[in-house]
């Protein structure tokens, strides 16, 4: 799904910085193991976030940890997803199709 710049609202924003953020203090590089951030929004607004860990096999989505952590919150965003070279992807990952 492309969503036009100017339709994001402040929160959406708001979850783009977050993930961005994780990407940014974590990643080990482009050829690491850690080179997509994700969040996500909790019904209550918390914001949970994760980084993906790579592996020959393609290794766990980014999104898996933040979906987790915000499922008891219930009704979880759909994650937005940075990569280390500032990638944006709002879209789902081939772990989830």
């Amino acid at each position: 799904m492309r969503v036009p710049a100017r339709d994001l609202t402040d929160d959406d924003h708001e979850l783009i910085a977050y993930a961005r953020r994780i990407v940014d203090t974590q990643t080990d590089g482009e050829d690491g193991v850690h080179t997509m951030g994700a969040a996500v929004r909790a019904a209550d607004g918390a914001l949970y976030g994760g980084i993906n860990v790579h592996h020959f096999l393609g290794g766990p989505c980014a999104a898996s940890l933040p979906r987790c952590l915000a499922a008891p919150v219930s009704g979880p965003s759909e994650p937005v997803r940075v990569s280390s070279s500032g990638r944006l992807s709002v879209s789902r990952s081939g772990a989830r199709r």
